[in-house]
């Protein structure tokens, strides 16, 4: 929880995964909540700082206990709403990502733009004159 990684299995051969001990498996009520709805709420950083406070053990060792996940209440609209719900983050997120690429292939055109006209300025191959201002 600390970090905020978290995942949704699907696809695994025989039904069966393997991790470390770090790991609380939850498993939807098909009929009432979906897998993607638990992984939105228990990745909102309202949960994941709520969860920290709740920790127990030392640096380096915090956990969260069983107990915080079992009796924490959480929204749980329609199922159908869920799904609405989740496809359209998913989505905002898709279209996050692409703009964040988008950006870097900007920055990098600046960059290369910039390298083209004058040169790379730490070695000043097209010997390019200084003037203090």
């Amino acid at each position: 929880m600390e970090n905020g990684k978290g995942a949704i299995a699907r696809g695994l051969v025989n039904g069966f995964g393997a991790g470390s001990t770090e790991f609380f498996i939850l498993r939807p009520e098909r009929q009432r909540v979906s897998s993607e709805w638990i992984y939105r709420v228990i990745s909102h950083e309202k949960f994941r700082k709520l969860a920290e406070k709740n920790m127990t053990g030392s640096a380096g060792q915090r956990r969260v206990p069983k107990a915080f996940l079992e009796n924490i209440l959480v929204p749980l609209p329609s199922i159908v709403e869920q799904d609405h719900i989740t496809k359209t983050l998913q989505t905002v997120s898709e279209l996050v990502y692409m703009y964040k690429m988008k950006l870097v292939d900007c920055e990098n055109l600046a960059k290369s733009t910039f390298n083209e006209m004058f040169g790379d300025p730490i070695i000043n191959e097209k010997k390019m004159g200084y003037e203090n201002y």
